[in-house]
């Protein structure tokens, strides 16, 4: 493959156009890269970033969003750390070839929703894996929707830079119509994002054509979500991507319900409705018998060969008057009310019945809201203890720097 043209556009956003020829100048002016790296500069993080991998050294990704503190203890020492620019990159084509053959560690770090945030390193090489690079994918167009410090947002990063495509920067983009407007003027034509990203869009009043390629990845995708993205995106193939942060990429679905069959089934187990996978995908270790416990819990739907769809978390179950509630299952139901754009179950502890539930909903354009309404609308499609208590209309939901709804 031939890599020309560094006036190609490397990466847009609201503020700046970044050709190919700015982002090597920008590699080749910087006589250090940060070892411990944060910033809310998407083109700052590329540039330290590409300056640590095509000199064959590891970096660790900070979320920017977060304290360092949670992360180590001494400060100053992270803010410190820093390492010596000794490459020269000529062209894209070297640039590419840099990244493909290097020997760099990326340490990133969970989002810390259970605990304090731990760090998972991962080769250059493993992140590559799942990379596809061909002619045909020279004039795709991505729409960055992860945050980049993730290791989602690293993938796409070089699905991107490999194939001398284009990135438009929609991370952190809150208005609808914003959104909407850059992924139409600029000609997205392939985008992966979580659930949440994808139902700040809703309602599906408007038509992108041009987008070939749609990937949901990070949280539960029910059938309410790829009936919009169908009408909102009516060119588009699907792709449901199941992932962690330790093993990358592993089950992949055109839908929301997965399979296991010979190819995977030495690796990936169902057990008591929690999906379980072999730490081989961890260690690298193909001889490895120790199974981890994702946290994920799938429904079976058939036997041969072994079907499930995802129903949510281990901490999505709680206990109402005696009876166990999947708040993933009540969002799903929220998200089918007229003018619904997202939805969020919170238990609140009580001490008679366990737990309350409290559904918070985002409307379209400030739909006019009734709460008998809504609740009139849920007695009729689950059991009574399924159905919240107490309905609040609010703005907007708090999300994890991953994208993923915060609970």
């Amino acid at each position: 493959m031939l890599y020309m043209g560094t006036d190609k556009l490397f990466f847009i956003n609201n503020e700046m156009k970044i050709t190919y020829g700015d982002l090597i100048n920008g590699i080749n002016s910087r006589k250090e890269y940060n070892n411990y790296f944060r910033t809310n500069s998407l083109y700052e993080f590329v540039l330290n970033l590409l300056v640590a991998i095509v000199n064959n050294n590891s970096i660790k990704l900070i979320n920017p969003y977060k304290p360092i503190s949670i992360i180590e203890d001494d400060n100053s020492a992270i803010l410190n750390c820093r390492g010596s620019n000794k490459i020269k990159v000529i062209d894209v084509a070297h640039l590419i070839y840099l990244v493909k053959t290097s020997q760099s560690e990326i340490t990133f770090f969970t989002s810390g929703s259970t605990g304090k945030p731990k760090p998972v390193i991962q080769t250059i090489q493993k992140l590559l894996r799942s990379t596809i690079i061909s002619e045909k994918h020279k004039e795709d167009i991505w729409g960055f929707a992860y945050n980049p410090a993730h290791i989602a947002g690293i993938q796409v990063f070089f699905q991107a830079l490999c194939n001398h495509n284009t990135m438009i920067y929609l991370y952190n983009l809150k208005k609808r119509n914003e959104i909407i407007n850059l992924m139409s003027t600029m000609e997205v034509t392939h985008i992966s994002a979580t659930p949440t990203f994808y139902r700040l869009l809703l309602p599906a009043d408007f038509d992108l054509p041009r987008v070939q390629r749609i990937t949901l990845g990070g949280e539960m995708s029910g059938l309410a979500i790829f009936d919009f993205l169908k009408k909102a995106f009516p060119n588009a193939r699907f792709r449901n991507i199941y992932a962690t942060t330790e093993t990358g990429s592993i089950l992949s679905s055109d839908g929301d319900i997965f399979y296991l069959d010979s190819s995977n089934q030495k690796y990936i187990k169902i057990q008591n409705n929690a999906l379980l996978i072999n730490e081989a995908l961890i260690q690298d270790n193909k001889d490895c018998e120790t199974w981890y416990n994702t946290g994920d819990v799938v429904e079976i739907l058939g036997i041969n060969p072994l079907s499930f769809k995802f129903v949510g978390r281990n901490n999505d179950i709680v206990n109402v008057g005696g009876e166990n509630v999947n708040l993933r299952e009540v969002e799903e139901v929220i998200l089918q009310y007229p003018n619904v754009t997202n939805a969020r179950i919170v238990p609140k502890k009580n001490n008679l019945i366990g737990n309350v539930l409290i559904a918070e909903i985002i409307f379209d354009n400030e739909a006019p809201f009734n709460e008998y309404d809504v609740i009139t609308f849920m007695n009729r499609r689950l059991p009574y203890f399924k159905v919240p208590r107490i309905v609040k209309s609010v703005k907007e939901f708090q999300t994890t720097y991953s994208g993923k709804l915060i609970r």
